[in-house]
Order: C-alpha cells, then structure tokens, then sequence
C-alpha cells in the first residue's frame, strides 16, 4: 500500500489529540469492553476494528486504542 500521497502528521497535534481522547475517556466512559478477545490476539492475524455507529466518540476510541 503506497501512503506516499498522504499529508503527514505532526506529532504535536497528534501528542495532543492523544492527551485530550485520555482526559476525555477517562471523564465520560467506565471502560472499554472488548468481545471475543482470544480471538484477536492472534500475531498471524490482522486485526479490523469495527465501529457500530458514526460519532465523535469513534475516532476517540480508536486513538486510544492504536
């Protein structure tokens, strides 16, 4: 997969995305649960990451997890 026509990041916005997705899960969520995790944690497999809704709560999640 060639990237070489993206825009790269900034680290500083990205550190600082990465701050605030922490302050606020933290503040607004209990936990983060994971079904089926055995099958996941699979090295020989990828891992896709499904979300089930579109919201701004989503690419949170997904910061935090990566």
């Amino acid at each position: 997969m060639d990237n070489s026509h993206l825009p790269p990041i900034s680290p500083i916005w990205l550190g600082g995305f990465r701050v605030t997705a922490k302050f606020l899960f933290k503040r607004q969520f209990d936990g983060l649960w994971v079904q089926h995790e055995s099958e996941w944690k699979k090295p020989e497999a990828p891992l896709l990451i499904y979300s089930n809704h579109p919201g701004w709560w989503d690419p949170i999640t997904a910061c935090l997890l990566a």
